[in-house]
Order: structure tokens, then sequence, then C-alpha cells
């Protein structure tokens, strides 16, 4: 795609939202038909890029554009979010924002608490930025790893934001919990910002 293409695609989905927008500030959750409509709008400027619609009750209607943590598409959502015209009642916001972790998730049929998580850090020999996590969560099933992990990087994406979680964290595995866990050298996971921000500091020479 060009650049001249990029943003005739872009201009053409924010003429198509302005005239759209009364309707789709009725978006009521993740079955919406409306939320399937915008959906199939973006896609039509970068089919890997994604929105949410939400906010405050009495704040303005939040239009997040996020990329589900793949980083080589973050400059298409750059641009999108860059070119958005000021529209009442609206915020425009790129990438989905730092929730923290008082939530729960359900995905397929898992339940998890992030406050019943432990995470271990995994620090490559090769690369000191370079960190994963591996991440241990109550009533882990070794036969359903992968769906743990999608459900786990879920978690991140809504804890962490989805631009820290792709900048700072390379790797996620999921594994059972451990008998226990701080004597085996786990850490809560609801203390995983706190240990990023001391792992950046210790980095650039700073103390923890």
């Amino acid at each position: 795609m060009s650049d001249t293409e990029d943003s005739a695609d872009i201009r053409t989905f924010w003429e198509w939202f302005v005239r759209n927008e009364a309707r789709m500030r009725l978006i009521e959750s993740g079955h919406d038909p409306r939320l399937d409509e915008l959906l199939a709008k973006l896609h039509e400027y970068c089919r890997h890029l994604y929105v949410e619609v939400g906010g405050a009750p009495a704040g303005p209607v939040e239009l997040v554009i996020k990329a589900e943590g793949r980083r080589e598409f973050f400059p298409h959502v750059r641009r999108l979010v860059a070119a958005a015209p000021t529209i009442d009642g609206w915020r425009v916001i790129a990438f989905k924002p730092k929730m923290g972790f008082d939530f729960v998730t359900d995905y397929e049929g898992i339940r998890i608490d992030p406050k019943e998580c432990w995470f271990l850090p995994l620090l490559s020999t090769k690369d000191a930025n370079s960190l994963a996590l591996r991440i241990a969560c109550p009533g882990f099933d070794p036969a359903r790893r992968n769906t743990f992990v999608s459900a786990l990087l879920q978690i991140l994406d809504t804890a962490l934001g989805e631009l820290e979680h792709a900048e700072a964290i390379a790797f996620v595995e999921a594994a059972p919990l451990p008998a226990d866990p701080p004597r085996e050298g786990w850490i809560e996971l609801v203390e995983l910002e706190a240990y990023l921000e001391w792992q950046r500091k210790k980095g650039s020479g700073g103390s923890p």
C-alpha cells in the first residue's frame, strides 16, 4: 500500500465514521451488529486492526483503535488516530489503554483471576532487554496450554495496555501453579508493572 492509498483509505474511514457516529455511539456489547459494521469498515483500511467502543457513562464515548499487540501494524494505528477529526462526544484513542489487574477474564471456557496468578521472569542471556514470562494460574490444564496462553495475553493487554505489553514482554508461556510460589521465586502477577519499572531503572543504571 502506498502512502497515497493509505491516506485515501484513512480519509474514507473517517468520512464514513462522521456520517455514522450517532449510530456507533449506541453500541452496547461485543455482539452488537453495529460493531461488526464498524470493524468491517476499519478492515477496509487495514484488516489487522481492531476496535473497541466504550468509556465511562458520564464521559465521552471512547473509540479505541488497536492492533492486538502486533507491532508491525502499530504505524497503521498511529496514522489512523493522528488523522481523526474532532467529533463532539467522542475520544479517539490509539492502542488499548492500561486498566490494571482488578478484573476477571473468561476466555473460551477458561476463567482466570489475575490476582490469583504468579509469574516467573525469564531473562535472555543474549539480550538483557528481552523479557519472557512464565505465568502460573489455578486450574491450568496442559491439554489447553495454547488457550491459556491466549487468555493470559488478553489479560496482559488489558492490565498493562497494548503498547506496554508489546514493548516490554517478548514471550509468554502458561504453567501450573507451584506448591509454594514465593519460596520458588515466583512473583504475584499484580506486581508485574512494578517489576517492569524496576527492570527499566536497573537497565538504565538507576536505583531500583
